[in-house]
């Protein structure tokens, strides 16, 4: 395939994504009901317009749903139901919801849609604005059939603190069924301050049994340096302990605003250096008139996965501007051994449909083997739904073999 085909050219049928609408049957529709529960709070509803976009299995989704576009269509403490037809997508498993009402904010308590014979719900619990939380207007919501449940979550901000933490806090729960959003932890007096434990109670998902979180701030206040002692979390019977001890800062320590954990980690505060792996991706060198750094991947492995990860995060250079012309960029991961590399899913969200990016080439390198996945593709929602992801399996010797290099390429 020609690398330098304009977006509109390209239709190589041979590029692997998840889904490739291809018939009538496929893109059939169906009446989906929707329910969307806006908080009881003050100044809590939005003006609209409202959006969602709604995913299933293997990347397949919904094009941007125009929920309302009337004015105090979802007032403070309301409940609306929606019927809208839209393309089959299975089971949802996940959603993006978003509003455009830059002036006011909007709380969101919760979304459920019924769709065949599932009744799945979202639960948010949380602001889209441009003044709380992490300032976004949209948020990545996680489905569940299964009833809201509480999470006590107490953390202990170590003695090396100097000043109170004043950006949002957030935790997300990643089970062996679902996971829950970023959940904002709402500080109405001051927390995280010098050598102090604060304890929250916030409903989300059911997330089954606990396998990892995430905890981090945004890095949005005048105060961005957080010494993290340790992090309880309490989920019906379950109940996980971590010991942390290190900066969560964009100035200190490893200068990163977040630490992953997952319950296999020995408690203590140095534990053994995980595995390393790291990500090369070349973006091909010819005119590209937005792109976006928003990217995120999927890597899978024959003995486990490392679950979607968004690459900016885990960039080498913090200060380079990312996947930009002619760009090879770096990214380094830490993370358990998941086995041989079996493939990897790569793209972006762009219900927009503005960013059109020409994937080269991705290289990773896992101990002494570099895994390489050919690309050479344009990836835009301008091309049809879906079309802004791609799955991608490593290159095949003539034996049929995985093709490694042995010796790194940089």
């Amino acid at each position: 395939m020609d690398p330098k085909k304009q977006i509109s050219d390209q239709s190589d049928p041979s590029s692997e994504r998840p889904i490739i609408p291809v018939n009538k049957v496929q893109n059939s529709n169906i009446e989906y009901s929707i329910t969307v529960k806006t908080g009881d709070f003050r100044n809590s509803g939005t003006n609209g317009p409202v959006y969602i976009n709604i995913f299933g299995r293997d990347n397949k989704q919904t094009q941007d749903l125009l929920l309302s576009g009337h004015d105090k269509s979802f007032s403070q403490g309301c409940t609306r139901k929606f019927r809208i037809n839209a393309i089959d997508i299975g089971k949802p498993q996940r959603i993006i919801i978003r509003h455009e009402d830059n002036l006011t904010g909007w709380y969101i308590d919760y979304i459920e849609i019924s769709v065949h014979n599932f009744l799945v719900r979202f639960v948010a619990n949380r602001w889209l604005s441009r003044l709380k939380n992490d300032q976004k207007l949209e948020a990545e919501l996680f489905g569940s059939e299964q009833p809201a449940v509480m999470y006590n979550v107490e953390i202990q901000t170590g003695d090396e603190q100097i000043e109170p933490l004043d950006s949002p806090v957030y935790m997300q729960v990643y089970g062996t069924t679902t996971a829950t959003p970023k959940l904002f932890f709402d500080t109405k007096n001051a927390s995280f301050t010098k050598d102090s434990i604060s304890k929250f109670t916030i409903a989300s998902n059911n997330v089954g049994e606990i396998q990892r979180i995430v905890i981090g701030h945004e890095g949005l206040g005048k105060v961005n340096d957080w010494y993290l002692k340790n992090i309880k979390v309490q989920m019906l019977s379950q109940q996980q302990e971590y010991v942390i001890n290190k900066w969560l800062s964009p100035t200190l320590g490893d200068q990163r605003l977040f630490v992953e954990l997952s319950q296999e980690k020995p408690r203590s505060p140095s534990p053994p250096a995980p595995s390393i792996y790291l990500i090369t991706i070349r973006t091909a060198d010819v005119p590209q008139t937005e792109t976006t750094d928003n990217v995120e991947m999927i890597v899978r492995g024959s003995d486990g996965q490392i679950a979607k990860i968004l690459l900016k995060d885990y960039a080498k250079l913090n200060d380079k501007q990312l996947f930009q012309q002619g760009n090879l960029d770096e990214f380094e991961i830490e993370y358990e051994d998941i086995g041989n590399i079996e493939s990897i899913t790569i793209g972006f969200s762009d219900s927009k449909q503005k960013v059109a990016w020409l994937l080269e080439d991705v290289d990773i390198k896992y101990q002494e083997t570099v895994y390489r996945f050919q690309a050479q593709c344009w990836l835009s929602s301008r091309l049809g739904p879906n079309f802004s992801w791609m799955t991608i399996k490593p290159d095949i010797n003539d034996d049929g073999n995985i093709f490694t290099f042995i010796k790194h390429f940089y």
